[in-house]
């Protein structure tokens, strides 16, 4: 337990798929997790059927967002951090639905980059590994979300090389996973729908010439959520063994 002066500040990331809030307290080297929640709005929906979000998605998330204020100051945060990703990024009536949370809830949204999302995936994913006594030397992140995917590699902690490609699980499924049964999952329909940009950016990524079958996995990541878990997660795993 950190000390009871130390500040406590709740961050929350309004993504593609989910609204996540995390309250910690917090200190410049550990975090004291207060309160973790997660909420399935999937806002990327409306997105990717015509590019806006849409009011039903627009009032759902202002409701989860009234509630995860009220558990921020309910922890007495002294600060409130809201970060929105790719499905912002990409609308394009963003502005208002800034707005409209600003009105209705008093949060200010800051639509990050994607690069800064990367860096920010990187953070998070390897703060306990590189607090180890003795972290690995080479750290490399792959953040699958519902509307991007970002790609860092790093060298005794320090980044070296980050991306970050607007595909995501959400997205995927979304266009090709028409049945609540994976197996029928038309893997070849499913990579034709990648942009060729994308899979060069992948065969960059230096991590001695491994390469992975994410996007199978990126697709069946989206039922994982929804049906079935364990049959799922076993297939997404699969399909995620590096090419030798």
């Amino acid at each position: 337990m950190q000390n009871a002066w130390s500040p406590v500040r709740a961050a929350i990331d309004i993504g593609s798929n989910t609204i996540h809030i995390v309250v910690a307290r917090a200190t410049a080297q550990t975090l004291d997790i207060l309160a973790d929640e997660v909420e399935l709005v999937r806002i990327g929906e409306s997105v990717t059927a015509s590019g806006q979000i849409s009011q039903e998605k627009c009032d759902y998330a202002v409701s989860v967002l009234g509630q995860y204020r009220a558990l921020a100051e309910q922890h007495q945060a002294q600060e409130i951090f809201v970060v929105a990703t790719e499905a912002i990024r990409q609308a394009s009536n963003s502005d208002w639905f800034i707005e409209t949370v600003r009105q209705k809830t008093g949060l200010q949204i800051d639509i990050i980059s994607g690069m800064a999302e990367a860096t920010l995936t990187f953070a998070g994913a390897t703060y306990e590994v590189l607090g180890q006594p003795r972290p690995p030397e080479v750290v490399g992140v792959m953040d699958l979300g519902g509307g991007s995917m970002e790609l860092v590699t790093a060298r005794h902690g320090q980044i070296n090389w980050k991306t970050s490609v607007p595909i995501g699980s959400g997205w995927l499924a979304r266009r090709n996973l028409h049945s609540s049964h994976p197996e029928r999952l038309d893997k070849r329909r499913t990579r034709s729908t990648i942009p060729e940009n994308s899979c060069e950016t992948v065969s960059l990524l230096p991590l001695r010439g491994q390469h992975f079958r994410i996007y199978d996995f990126k697709a069946a990541l989206e039922y994982s959520q929804r049906n079935q878990p364990a049959a799922l997660q076993a297939s997404a795993r699969a399909d995620c063994e590096p090419r030798r």
